[in-house]
């Protein structure tokens, strides 16, 4: 991206949060550029969307989970979905497509959101960009995830 790297600022997000309740918005998503759970902002923005009644779904990587599992957990009502974005179904695909992630760390943090998540009957989704490194792995990534999530997104 050519835009210039930051993170939003507190009066851009009252103002950005008052205009889309003003105009009626309940839900918003938080992904694209950025991984929401890297945001060292992320409880103060649930916070704020609490207290407007928006709801965030939210699309990660999955890998920085642990460190926002407690904040997922305070603020289910507000973020009562996750979908994680996972592009392959084995340690040496997902590795080669994800820069410097580890295929290790991902597990654990997916069993954390089944461990502390479930019980709260947030919605777990796992999506895969299908790509020419990762094609041959599309079965594998459905029985994979599927047992383990209660929905899968294709």
């Amino acid at each position: 991206a050519t835009r210039p790297k930051g993170r939003i600022s507190d009066e851009t997000l009252q103002v950005a949060l008052k205009r889309l309740k003003d105009h009626g918005v309940t839900w918003v998503s938080m992904h694209t550029i950025g991984d929401p759970l890297a945001n060292p902002k992320l409880e103060v923005i649930f916070k704020e969307l609490r207290k407007y009644k928006i709801k965030a779904g939210i699309s990660t990587n999955g890998l920085l989970l642990y460190k926002h599992i407690k904040i997922l957990q305070k603020y289910v009502d507000v973020c009562p979905n996750i979908k994680f974005s996972i592009d392959g179904a084995s340690k040496r695909t997902y590795e080669k497509i994800r820069h410097k992630g580890k295929w290790d760390d991902l597990i654990k943090n997916l069993e954390l959101s089944n461990k502390y998540l479930k019980k709260y009957n947030v919605p777990i989704r796992i999506h895969m960009t299908v790509s020419k490194d990762n094609c041959n792995e599309i079965g594998k990534f459905i029985c994979l995830y599927k047992g383990n999530f209660n929905n899968l997104v294709r």
